[in-house]
This record gives structure tokens, C-alpha cells and sequence, in this order.
């Protein structure tokens, strides 16, 4: 199961039936390397909507829930 970190914050831009947009922190690691791994944004994302775990099961990448562009 995801894990919050208190001391990694979040910010969501945006939500809507059928998406999140969130800003991550500089430095964060966008996707775990390893099932479980915590401090990452897509556990943050996770930990808040749960229902992203189901995304990423469906297209057969379930460490990245769905995730799709990461800005840098």
C-alpha cells in the first residue's frame, strides 16, 4: 500500500472525472522503482486517490498508476 509522507507535500492543480494534475517537488522520483517504494509522486498520488491503482493495472504498468507526462 502507498504510504503519505507528511513531510512530502503535493500540490493538486487539477481534478475532474478523468484526471489529476499535481506539481510534484523538485527532486522527486515520479514513479517507484519497486512495488511499495515510498516518496514518490505517483504513492503521494495514490495515497490520495486510490482509484489510480486500477489505471495502471489496466494498461499493465502498475508501479506508474496511470501516469502519463512528466513536466520538467
Amino acid at each position: 500500500d502507498p504510504v503519505r509522507d507528511p513531510d512530502l507535500l503535493m500540490k493538486v492543480l487539477h481534478v475532474d472525472d478523468r484526471l489529476v494534475v499535481i506539481a510534484k517537488p523538485p527532486g522527486m522520483s515520479s514513479v517507484p522503482l519497486a512495488p511499495g517504494e515510498p516518496g514518490t509522486a505517483v504513492s503521494l498520488a495514490l495515497a490520495e486517490y486510490p482509484e489510480l491503482a486500477a489505471v495502471g493495472e489496466a494498461v499493465g504498468k502498475p508501479l506508474e498508476a496511470g501516469l502519463l507526462h512528466r513536466l520538467d
